[in-house]
């Protein structure tokens, strides 16, 4: 095979992974690479803005569903599995509860969780924020990673077929 043929293959495919790197690199910038990227962190984005507005967030709305998943995996990790098995949530919300301190007073609006046994939690509404964050930045992290090893395994074979050209050159 003639090193023409070799090297338009791998410079495309360097071509490709340094436009790949630099579109994840500027994911908060392009919506649609963080749409392809991390559609769930963009669902639970959507539950969360209409938390932040409407105040509540029902099974049939956008995004619930993921930020259900985010308070079932939290539960699983601070319960026993059994007591966790058979719970769901069936309603996000939250309600204004005043909080008076010594020279002010402020209204702020926990978020209920409604959980399909009949009770309900209250959850830190920052704490849900942060979670849905870190669903962002985890796939932005591990597709940087891939692409970071694919560019290097591409060095690797350009670098084995220089060597094999001046092998054949020295021949």
């Amino acid at each position: 095979m003639s090193m023409k043929k070799i090297f338009t293959p791998l410079f495309i495919v360097g071509l490709i992974i340094e436009i790949s790197a630099f579109l994840i690199s500027q994911t908060n910038n392009i919506p649609f690479v963080l749409n392809m990227l991390s559609p769930k962190y963009i669902t639970a984005t959507k539950g969360l803005i209409q938390l932040e507005s409407k105040k509540l967030l029902a099974p049939e709305d956008t995004g619930f569903n993921e930020v259900e998943n985010i308070f079932i995996s939290l539960a699983r990790a601070q319960n026993p599995a059994e007591k966790i098995k058979s719970i769901s949530a069936i309603q996000f919300y939250r309600k204004a509860a005043p909080t008076f301190k010594k020279y002010s007073a402020k209204v702020n609006f926990p978020l209920i969780v409604k959980l399909s046994n009949g009770q309900e939690i209250e959850w830190e509404f920052n704490e849900l924020k942060e979670l849905i964050e870190e669903l962002k930045i985890k796939h932005i992290f591990l597709y940087s990673f891939i692409i970071f090893l694919l560019g290097i395994a591409f060095q690797v074979i350009d670098k084995i077929r220089e060597s094999k050209k001046d092998i054949i050159k020295k021949d």
